[in-house]
């Protein structure tokens, strides 16, 4: 199956269950258009997992939910070639990436990299939500750049990387360059939320190319009634979350409830 052609053309397919999806077994070639800046919409419409060989040439742009299944084969024709995720997309462990091209995660999108997902020489950009893991684990990728949209979610629920924590491991010369926010979650992994000490350290990202740039942010975590402060640190070739301080949520001023006490006696003088 070959979609290409101008701006408007692409593959929409509708189904009647709207939580359903259908399954690209073949061969499917998406091509963008030649010396255009942006990604141009091929696909649209309702959800598609990937389980046959898909190729990319230019830039293009995939405005339905996406999942690279397990076994499938992705390859970018050339090292420029690009592929944007727009809605949301999933990477399972066993997914094949060849070519050198980009995998973009949109603005507006989320992107999940399943524990023990693998780019291998494709690099990833992300403008939108960044999550590894449906809990929490590694993925592995050539190259990483967070603009100053995204965010990406880590899932902290024990002390063992990859297993008990997110990580992000980036194999290739073209490092890592940060930008946008990071969120933090504590989570259960089956003994309760887990509850790190102040001074613990997690190491979130490796990057044999370096490190460049920096997060807009530390991230605070609230659980229940106690605020989690993080410090992010950046060291030549990774980074590290290190917990600060522990702080209970604060407790309405004096004012504030003097003020709501005033309010309600007003209320119940007018309904006198």
């Amino acid at each position: 199956m070959n979609i290409s052609g101008g701006f408007l053309s692409r593959l929409t397919l509708n189904l009647q269950d709207p939580n359903a999806h259908w399954t690209m077994a073949g061969q499917m070639n998406l091509l963008g258009v030649p010396m255009d800046p942006f990604p141009i919409d091929r696909m649209s419409g309702s959800a598609v997992r990937i389980e046959g060989d898909l190729n990319v040439n230019h830039q293009v742009r995939v405005a339905a939910p996406i999942t690279f299944g397990s076994g499938s084969s992705t390859h970018f024709q050339t090292p420029a070639s690009l592929l944007q995720v727009s809605t949301r997309g999933i990477v399972e462990a066993g997914a094949q990436f060849s070519g050198g091209g980009t995998l973009e995660n949109g603005m507006f999108s989320q992107l999940i990299l399943q524990d023990g997902a693998v780019l291998n020489n494709v690099g990833l950009v992300n403008h939108g939500l960044l999550e590894i893991g449906d809990l929490t684990g590694v993925a592995t990728v050539d190259r990483f750049e967070m603009t100053s949209t995204a965010n990406w979610h880590i899932d902290i629920g024990g002390y063992l990387a990859g297993t008990e924590f997110d990580r992000l491991l980036v194999s290739g010369a073209g490092g890592a360059f940060l930008d946008g926010t990071l969120s933090v979650d504590l989570i259960d992994l089956g003994d309760g939320i887990f509850t790190p000490n102040v001074g613990d350290e997690f190491s979130i990202l490796f990057s044999f190319g370096g490190v460049d740039g920096m997060f807009l942010n530390d991230p605070t975590t609230q659980i229940g009634s106690q605020i989690f402060q993080w410090e992010t640190i950046y060291n030549p070739h990774d980074v590290r979350l290190r917990l600060t301080n522990i702080s209970a949520v604060p407790e309405p001023s004096a004012a504030l409830l003097l003020g709501l006490c005033l309010t309600m006696s007003c209320l119940q003088r007018r309904r006198r």
